[in-house]
């Protein structure tokens, strides 16, 4: 069967008004010179004056200030809550970004600014959908409510399933960075551990919890490819105006999108399609992948790729052979720098889905699209033409 229609497609739209991360009620007062969300005359410790000396940053530390606010004004019986909360947030990330550096303060106020917005939201924001195993199950945030407990928040969600009636339930969710947890309705909690996959059971609730947390929704479930109709001008990481980003490493940014594609070949263990890229670099000064930075000019790229559960791999032309990069979709330890973009482009072609986190994403669409990873050999090797290792 053709591995490109043989996967679970999903018409997903995420609805989350981003309004960036957050600052305490008694920094009211705005530098009119970069607009931070205190006074940058009275900037007294390193991150403030790191703050400060970035006009980027002061900018999303305005927006941070003003998003803050408006949850105040939406929940005024739960300022002690969400006050408490917003100290534990400042100090969380002043001890993650110890050294000041601009990036990684920008990251992580632009998390919390996501999660402010869900909490801020009047439109529902969709948390899952279309995972294999839930079959067209979607999972509807509805609405999300301080408890009055520190880092604790009350999620109202909205489960609508071809197998059961539309279903509401009412889950908690820790955001505490000591204890982060979901605790579904009649079920044991789930704990959030970083840097781990989930298993089957608890990815609705990782799921949740990055969404009401991070302002993160759909991290786990497929988001179908579609080639942009226009091509921006500027991208970052969170902005990437519809291309697809292949890695983005020492103040580079590689994007891409497919041009054209079409099946050359074809045997019981797959399809070879020759396909057709634009690509595209970006360069972010110091690494500041989250800042919007122009596109080089275009370069056009014929590659091939095996969609294949037997030799999945992307072949790349090099001199006057063939580079055959041979993936192991849903394996963790299968990804290393040199084929992480190969793994995007695979997703793409062979499945017409977009990943964003080929560590996370990648390795689960791998595992529910059924890849036999344990017996598949990763590596690389030269070819002497893109039809051999259609012949393997």
């Amino acid at each position: 069967m053709d591995l490109i229609t043989n996967v679970v497609r999903s018409n997903l739209r995420v609805h989350v008004i981003i309004a960036l991360s957050v600052a305490l009620p008694v920094a009211s007062v705005f530098s009119p010179a970069l607009g931070a969300s205190f006074d940058c005359e009275k900037a007294s410790t390193d991150i403030e004056m790191a703050i400060c000396d970035s006009a980027p940053l002061s900018l999303i530390d305005e927006e941070m200030g003003n998003a803050f606010r408006l949850a105040l004004d939406r929940f005024p019986d739960s300022r002690s809550q969400l006050v408490s909360d917003q100290r534990k947030w400042l100090d969380f990330r002043n001890r993650t970004c110890v050294d000041q550096h601009t990036d990684c303060l920008i990251r992580e106020t632009q998390n919390r600014l996501q999660a402010i917005g869900v909490l801020t939201s009047e439109l529902p924001t969709l948390v899952a959908a279309g995972l294999k195993r839930d079959g067209d199950r979607r999972v509807t945030l509805l609405e999300v409510r301080p408890t009055g407990l520190t880092g604790h928040y009350e999620a109202q969600i909205e489960i609508d399933s071809d197998r059961i009636e539309v279903q509401e339930q009412s889950w908690i969710v820790n955001c505490g960075p000591d204890s982060p947890q979901v605790l579904p309705p009649e079920n044991s909690s789930v704990h959030i551990r970083f840097g781990e996959l989930p298993k089957n059971e608890e990815r609705l609730s990782f799921n949740l919890w990055w969404t009401v947390c991070r302002g993160q929704g759909m991290r786990f479930s497929p988001k179908p490819y579609e080639k942009p109709e226009t091509i921006p001008a500027v991208v970052s990481v969170s902005n990437d105006g519809g291309l697809l980003n292949t890695r983005c490493h020492m103040d580079h940014c590689g994007w891409f999108v497919v041009e054209h594609k079409r099946q050359v070949a074809s045997s019981p263990h797959g399809q070879l399609y020759e396909v057709i890229l634009k690509q595209w670099s970006s360069h972010h000064e110091n690494g500041t992948y989250e800042i919007s930075s122009s596109l080089s000019p275009s370069e056009e790229r014929r590659i091939f790729v095996y969609c294949s559960y037997k030799i999945p791999s992307v072949l790349f032309p090099i001199d006057d052979k063939w580079l055959s990069i041979k993936l192991a979709p849903g394996c963790t330890d299968s990804i290393f720098g040199y084929n992480e973009g190969a793994y995007v482009i695979y997703y793409a072609a062979c499945h017409d889905v977009a990943i964003e986190t080929t560590y996370i994403d990648g390795v689960l669409l791998g595992r529910d699209y059924g890849y036999k990873f344990d017996e598949i050999n990763i590596g690389q090797e030269y070819l002497d033409n893109p039809y051999d290792i259609y012949v393997k």
